[in-house]
């Protein structure tokens, strides 16, 4: 949905439909187009993100939407694809460097490759600032998930360097996490996270997010903010640069894991017992 419109078209629509007058089609998108636009900028003002998505068809079964209603479970994958439309529409508000930080989404996996190269297009104020949303609804599985991943790296050029190994477990973990130089987990949010210490336990010098669970019991690590890419990118480098820092966190890492014993987590429990009892009563 991309129809630009001057200031004074979008006042003689804005006025019609003050007027209870039916908009055609045209004038409708028209003036979505700017509330769009308006947004964006407003966005980007504010430092916020948005997020578009499309590709979806929603309650296709009439007889069911009449006894159910709405958003029932009757939708489906829409194979409009509005690629070039998309790259205007960002390029409207790239233009005056009014873009914000953008992530697209699209429920058709056919769409995966136009959204990697236009994201590539609005890069220029700083990498990521435009990304592709994850895999979404009908697509949030392992198939779905992997195509996507696969096909970004490939449209980079950097498929090279990744593998895509699946899922794992036991020996085939350990395997991996001693053949890696940094393990780095940028999660937006995780309860816990076992596996950094499952790295760290194989002496792999390791980067989490600072809005990680485990983050509240690690410090042999390093710690970031799961949107700064810049600062993952400078610790990734720093630890691969460095053959002290490489040192440091790889030896006492794994001491820190090592230390993380269930008999060590009941003796403090113990204590803070043993504590309040001994002062119950006191004032």
């Amino acid at each position: 949905m991309y129809y630009p419109a001057s200031d004074d078209e979008l006042e003689e629509i804005f006025l019609k439909r003050l007027n209870k007058m039916v908009l055609t089609k045209e004038e409708e998108l028209k003036f979505k187009t700017a509330f769009m636009l308006f947004v964006g900028r407003e966005y980007h003002k504010l430092d916020w993100a948005m997020q578009l998505h499309y590709g979806c068809k929603r309650d296709n079964n009439t007889l069911m939407f009449e006894k159910l209603g709405p958003d029932t479970g009757y939708d489906c994958i829409n194979n409009y694809a509005p690629s070039a439309q998309m790259a205007d529409f960002l390029n409207a508000l790239s233009t005056n460097n009014e873009i914000p930080k953008t992530i697209l989404y699209s429920l058709n996996p056919n769409d995966n490759a136009s959204i990697g190269t236009i994201i590539g297009c609005f890069q220029e104020k700083f990498p990521g600032k435009i990304q592709q949303g994850s895999a979404w609804w009908f697509n949030d599985h392992k198939i779905g998930m992997e195509d996507q991943m696969i096909r970004l790296a490939a449209e980079r050029g950097i498929a090279d360097r990744f593998h895509f190994p699946g899922f794992m477990k036991g020996k085939q973990v350990y395997e991996v996490l001693k053949a890696s130089d940094v393990y780095i987990m940028p999660s937006v949010s995780e309860p816990f996270g076992i596996s950094p210490l499952e790295a760290m336990q194989c002496s792999v010098p390791s980067i989490i997010s600072k809005q990680s669970g485990c983050a509240e019991i690690l410090d042999k690590c390093i710690k970031t903010d799961y949107w700064d890419i810049h600062a993952m990118a400078d610790a990734i480098y720093s630890i691969c640069t460095y053959p002290a820092m490489y040192e440091y966190l790889k030896e006492e890492g794994k001491k820190e894991v090592d230390e993380i014993k269930w008999e060590n987590v009941g003796y403090k429990v113990r204590g803070i017992y043993d504590e309040v009892i001994k002062n119950y009563g006191k004032q």
